[in-house]
C-alpha cells in the first residue's frame, strides 16, 4: 500500500488554520483515518507550515513538525518549513533538518506569501537545499518551470496536476509530480496524462490529506483508465506496484522519492 507523499496535519496548538482540522479532535485521528484506507506512512508538515507569516511561526511549524515526527517515526515524515521573508531563520531550521537526516522541504505555497518560486527572495534558500541535497515540494505555478530550468540541480516535487505546464515540467529532468489534489489523481484522465508525459519513475503517489479523502485516491489508483492516447497498461502497472512499496524508511531518507 502507498506512501502519501502530501499530507498536511492539524496540530492542538494551533487549530484553525485550515477548515479540515475542525475534523479531528487531535492528530491520532488524522493518522487513523489514513491508516484505514491503507496509507502506509505519510510525508507531512503541518497546516501552520502552509500559512505561515513570521519567523515566528516558522519556528512554532518546525518544532511541531519534528515533535510529531518524534511520536511516530516509523510512519511519519517531516517536511522542513520555510519562508522568503524569514530567510535566516528558514536557513537555519534547513541545515538542523539536514543534519537529522531529514532532505524534504514544504509543501512550499507562493500564493500564500505573495512571491512565486521564480523570484529573488527565495534564491538563498533554494541554494541552500541544493547544496543540502534537500528536496523541495512546491505547489504548482508558473514559477517552478523558470526555478526548474534556472537551477537544474535542485531536486523539485511539483505538487498537483496541472494541464499547462504538464509537458514543460515533464521536459525537466529536475522535477517530479505529485498526483495530490481535486485536479489530480481524482479528475479522470489526469492521473493517465501525467503517467504519459513523466513515467513511473517521476511521479509520487500523493493526496493532500487532510484536505481530501486517501481512500478516494487509493481506489482512483485501483480503478486508472486505459486508452489509446495514455501510456500502456506495463506502465501504469510498474506506478501500481511503485506506490505500494517505501516500507522501508530509507526509501524516503536521502533520496528523491519516486
Amino acid at each position: 500500500m502507498p506512501i502519501d507523499a502530501h499530507v498536511h496535519l492539524p496540530y492542538p496548538r494551533d487549530f484553525g488554520r485550515h477548515c479540515s482540522e475542525a475534523l479531528f479532535r487531535d492528530v491520532s485521528e488524522a493518522v487513523k483515518l489514513a491508516q484505514g484506507a491503507g496509507v502506509t506512512g505519510m510525508v507531512f508538515n503541518t497546516w501552520l507550515g502552509v500559512f505561515c507569516d513570521t519567523a515566528e511561526e516558522v519556528d512554532a511549524a518546525n518544532r511541531d513538525a519534528l515533535e510529531l515526527y518524534g511520536t511516530m517515526p516509523e510512519y511519519l515524515y517531516p517536511g522542513a518549513v520555510i519562508h522568503p521573508r524569514a530567510v535566516e531563520t528558514s536557513l537555519a531550521w534547513l541545515d538542523r533538518f539536514r543534519e537529522r537526516g531529514l532532505v524534504w522541504v514544504g509543501e512550499l505555497v507562493p500564493y500564500r506569501c505573495g512571491i512565486d518560486f521564480d523570484r529573488p527572495e527565495w534564491t538563498p534558500l533554494f541554494e541552500r537545499c541544493r547544496d543540502n541535497g534537500q528536496i523541495v515540494q512546491l505547489h504548482n505555478s508558473a514559477g517552478v518551470v523558470a526555478l526548474a530550468e534556472r537551477m537544474p540541480e535542485l531536486n523539485i516535487v511539483c505538487a498537483h496536476i496541472t494541464a499547462e505546464w504538464l509537458a514543460p515540467l515533464a521536459a525537466l529532468p529536475n522535477v517530479r509530480l505529485d498526483l495530490s489534489g481535486a485536479n489530480g489523481g481524482l479528475r479522470l484522465g489526469s492521473m493517465e496524462s501525467a503517467l504519459a508525459a513523466f513515467g513511473p519513475e517521476r511521479l509520487l503517489w500523493a493526496t493532500d490529506y487532510t484536505a481530501f479523502d486517501p481512500a478516494c485516491f487509493v481506489i482512483r489508483l485501483e480503478r486508472r483508465v486505459i486508452g489509446p492516447r495514455h501510456a500502456p497498461e506495463d506502465r501504469l502497472r510498474k506506478f501500481a506496484a511503485a506506490s505500494r512499496l517505501r516500507r522501508e524508511r530509507s526509501r524516503i531518507r536521502g533520496r528523491a522519492v519516486t
